[in-house]
């Protein structure tokens, strides 16, 4: 793996694993919101950015191509986009909140 910079540092750990050792180094590490407000060692890193929507993590249920996978159950996965795309959902993902931080934005259309 070709490193971008002499300071890159790939850790090959999951992200608590990764905050603690960048808090312990001084360092910068990008990390996702969800991780990041869950994490209590933080010692004196700060969150630098965020909202950019460069960064916008998007969540996709894509369409199944019942051609192509006809082995598929396609009444129960239409009623699971059904469900992932309506108000129940919705409503669970816009009040998700880890220290009274938002960490989705519901964003669903139907197919």
């Amino acid at each position: 793996m070709a490193l971008p910079s002499a300071g890159y540092k790939p850790f090959g750990a999951i992200m608590s694993a990764s905050l603690n050792t960048t808090a312990a180094m001084r360092a910068y590490i990008i990390s996702e919101r969800a991780s990041w407000l869950s994490f209590a060692n933080r010692r004196d890193r700060a969150l630098l950015y965020a909202s950019d929507p460069a960064l916008f993590n998007h969540y996709v249920y894509p369409p199944i191509n019942l051609v192509r996978h006809s082995h598929v159950k396609a009444k129960a996965a239409r009623r699971l986009e059904t469900w992932l795309v309506g108000d129940c959902t919705r409503n669970l993902i816009n009040r998700h909140k880890i220290e009274n931080e938002h960490l989705f934005t519901f964003n669903a259309v139907p197919h």
